[in-house]
């Protein structure tokens, strides 16, 4: 055999190596994309506003992801950041309960040790409190959901204005 192709044969098994690792690692890459869907507000007291997110999460990764943490900040017109004060499951069924203003819930909050299934999509709710008025919270630039995985994977969420 002549010796360019011996020479074109191994780099062409070398190249297939190479797409067959990458193949392999493909959906490895651990990754929580969303959308924020719809964002409801009450005005509980002068001084204080309670903010309900519902977000369509999907886990685009070949396993589970499992969450860590969560915080939801309000970016205000100056570009400013507040960190707004998680409100529990149970409170806020009871805060669907009391304020019917709110609408209907529809989907359960989405809390450490929740779990998400690779390649799927959940719906998720983010119920907070911030110390601000509605009329500040309805000035805002938008609201950022974060959500840090087990491991310390950082995935952002910002609501589209």
């Amino acid at each position: 055999m002549p010796r360019p192709f011996i020479i074109l044969a191994g780099l062409a098994v070398v190249g297939l190596l190479l797409a067959g690792a990458f193949y392999i690692q493909w959906d490895a890459h651990m990754a929580l994309e969303g959308r924020v869907m719809k964002v409801r507000t009450l005005n509980a007291v002068d001084e204080a506003t309670i903010v309900v997110v519902d977000c369509r999460l999907t886990n685009t990764s070949g396993y589970t992801y499992i969450v860590g943490e969560t915080k939801v900040e309000l970016e205000d017109a100056k570009g400013n950041r507040t960190e707004g004060v998680q409100i529990a499951e149970m409170d806020a069924d009871r805060l669907f309960e009391g304020y019917p203003a709110l609408g209907q819930r529809f989907n359960p909050n989405l809390k450490a040790r929740d779990k998400l299934a690779p390649h799927t999509t959940a719906d998720r709710q983010f119920s907070v409190h911030f110390p601000f008025r509605a009329a500040d919270v309805a000035a805002r630039k938008h609201l950022i959901v974060t959500v840090r995985e087990l491991d310390g994977l950082v995935s952002q969420i910002a609501e589209v204005r």
